[in-house]
């Protein structure tokens, strides 16, 4: 059974994602939402004891209330998606994962950055360590994205190990179920001053995994990377742009530093994140 975990704060920006996803899944042939929220207490910075076994009675009350009211909500919007309510003190990334290890087909959905200064460090963290540490796709939502029917995907790539490291079958389940174009794009700068033959070879190999699509491929020059993902993206009005996160620093760089703001916030265009093979 295809699934998607949705990880939900309860606010504003989780309940867009949550919207978001509800109409997305039917049309990835995805019949579960499991609606998760983690209610782990941050470590004490008092000397002041508090009743553990009561807050966390009070917090799972809480927690099961709001994920119902956020369930009766989204039912509203579509009958062709059941949910279920899970929630309890694990660690964020460790709960949602588990809950993944359970389904075959799965990805993970979050909203990223809420309002004040606060959520927007709290998001931000936890998708670096979401996409840090979990195996899953993770789909990150900006709180101002809104549902809509697109014909374009754009896959942003580097040309380093395509073959032996690029997740063709997720990319190519994604375009089939929406029925979209593939625009791979791939971004350098004064590529012939660091010019290296294994790049034709890659740039040879990123065409065959995917000449059985509808798909594109562009090479472009930008010093800044992220300005032309960005860019081009725009000009073609993708509804969904896919990057391959290699390593710890590049998650750092998307989502903590004015990057973040760039690519999620004020493009309004869901990243799905993968990891290579």
């Amino acid at each position: 059974m295809k699934a998607i975990v949705f990880a939900t704060d309860f606010s504003e920006s989780a309940f867009n994602t949550a919207q978001y996803i509800t109409l997305l899944a039917p049309r990835l042939n995805v019949r579960k939402i499991i609606l998760y929220h983690s209610y782990e207490i941050a470590p004490a910075v008092s000397d002041v004891p508090l009743d553990t076994p009561k807050t966390y009675e009070v917090l799972r009350e809480e927690s099961h209330e709001k994920l119902q009211q956020l369930e009766d909500k989204l039912l509203n919007i579509t009958e062709d998606v059941t949910f279920e309510r899970v929630t309890n003190e694990l660690p964020l990334t460790l709960g949602v994962n588990k809950l993944a290890d359970q389904y075959q087909h799965v990805f993970i959905a979050i909203g990223a950055s809420g309002k004040t200064k606060w959520q927007k460090v709290f998001m931000g963290s936890n998708a670096i360590a979401m996409a840090r540490d979990t195996k899953y796709p993770l789909l990150v939502v900006p709180k101002e994205a809104s549902y809509r029917i697109f014909n374009n995907i754009v896959y942003a790539c580097d040309l380093k190990e395509v073959a032996k490291t690029t997740p063709s079958n997720i990319i190519k389940s994604f375009v089939k179920d929406l029925n979209t174009r593939l625009l791979i794009v791939n971004i350098d700068h004064n590529e012939s001053e660091h010019f290296n033959p294994d790049t034709i070879v890659d740039q040879y190999k990123l065409h065959e995994l995917f000449e059985d699509m509808n798909t594109e491929f562009h090479y472009l020059d930008d010093k800044d990377l992220i300005n032309g993902i960005i860019n081009f993206a725009l000009e073609h009005q993708a509804g969904l742009l896919i990057m391959i996160a290699r390593n710890y620093h590049f998650f750092e760089k998307l989502f903590h530093r004015s990057a973040s703001e760039r690519m999620i916030e004020l493009t309004k265009i869901p990243l799905l994140l993968l990891k290579e093979i």
